[in-house]
């Protein structure tokens, strides 16, 4: 067989749920493809471990584990990046009838803020002074820190992280519709998040959905949707939130300022 054969068919005997000395015909010394074999899926289910800490406790680690070999079989990397490899498990876990089921329904968020926040870690964020940046204008474009996730979340599951585990059972997290801003800022590496206003997040969700448009404009809409007034309470709130994004580092500044 010719490399790229050799390639695809070592990759998803890899990845197959089982595999045995005879898959491996054909590969040389088939006992060192079957340890190769190993160490792979024990490396990548050692990393998602760590990215997914709270989600596999609250769902137990078999159930966990089972579906990331089901996520391994079901869909094989297709990024040559580990990192990728891992951040991508969450979406097909979300979808996985078999792990989520009725119970533990906080577990869906958990797993996507812990997704967030793994995304986050490794996301490259923008140079000091690149871009024409400025300070901020209402009249100008609005740059947000691309190392930024934003989830819409139903249950409060940002305040598991200070605790460093999962809780026992869908009563100790705290259900609450709540927007949650995961970020890294520019001057640390640390992940870090925070909830923030409807009104904030509706102008932080339609900058990044119409990135020419400017802050004005982005507030009008966003109150808009909202179905609010362009009052002096709305503006209160805006300022609140608009401040706390940029000493957070979430909102760097503005571009296109005449």
């Amino acid at each position: 067989m010719n490399l790229a054969e050799y390639q695809r068919r070592f990759i998803a005997l890899s990845m197959a749920p089982e595999a045995s000395e005879r898959d491996f015909e054909g590969f040389g010394d088939q006992a060192r493809f079957l340890l190769y074999r190993q160490m792979i899926r024990g490396r990548l289910l050692g990393m998602a471990k760590q990215a997914f800490r709270g989600t596999r406790e609250a769902l137990g680690a078999g159930v966990f584990d089972r579906c990331f070999e089901r996520y391994l079989a079901e869909r094989p990397p297709r990024s040559p990046l580990i990192r990728d490899v891992v951040a991508d498990f969450a979406p097909f876990a979300l979808q996985d009838a078999e792990t989520f089921g009725e119970a533990k329904v906080f577990g869906r968020d958990l797993l996507r803020f812990e997704e967030a926040k793994w995304r986050v870690a490794y996301r490259e964020r923008p140079r000091a002074g690149e871009g024409g940046l400025g300070e901020l204008d209402f009249n100008g474009i609005p740059v947000l820190n691309s190392a930024l996730e934003q989830l819409s979340l139903g249950h409060a599951v940002h305040e598991l992280a200070g605790e460093g585990r999962a809780p026992a059972n869908e009563g100790t997290c705290r259900a609450e519709s709540l927007a949650l801003l995961v970020y890294r800022p520019p001057t640390s590496d640390d992940v870090r998040w925070y909830p923030c206003g409807p009104l904030i997040a509706a102008v932080l969700a339609g900058a990044r959905h119409e990135p020419s448009a400017s802050l004005v404009e982005l507030v009008r809409k966003a109150a808009e949707s909202l179905g609010r007034p362009l009052d002096e309470e709305l503006l209160e709130e805006l300022a609140t939130g608009v401040t706390l994004a940029l000493q957070r580092g979430v909102l760097l500044g503005s571009r296109g300022v005449a």
